[in-house]
């Protein structure tokens, strides 16, 4: 099976990282990037995905409103959301639970970031 994962990140260095992880999990993974709110929207009405990693602080709107805003999709209502992010705050922890299935902090950890998608998605049978 191919599995389509949405990355939501505009720092380039964070996207190169995030995709070397995912195609170390399963090299045949395809990956939908974009680098704003305003291009996950987009792809979003064109495209169908397995999971989204999302990034919290992006420069035209928040993760949390573009994530609010793919959820409205057909396509996306039961994809799970997991939020990428610097803010690890206990009040930002609990202000993910309500918008995110799940959350990894930066800096990237690679075994973590594998762990958090094995739990939603298996995509390394």
């Amino acid at each position: 099976m191919i599995y389509t994962v949405m990355v939501v990140e505009d720092q380039i260095n964070n996207m190169r990282l995030i995709e070397q992880i995912l195609e170390d999990i399963c090299p045949d993974i395809q990956l939908i990037k974009a680098f704003s709110g305003f291009e996950a929207i987009l792809d979003a009405e064109k495209k169908n995905c397995n999971l989204v990693l999302m990034d919290i602080s992006l420069p035209d709107m928040n993760g949390i409103q573009i994530t609010e805003k793919l959820k409205e999709y057909p396509n996306f209502t039961n994809v799970p959301f997991i939020a990428v992010t610097a803010h690890a705050l206990v009040e930002d922890e609990l202000n993910f639970q309500t918008f995110f299935d799940d959350y990894i902090s930066k800096p990237i950890d690679e075994d973590k970031l594998v762990e958090v998608i094995n739990k939603w998605v298996v995509i390394n049978e």
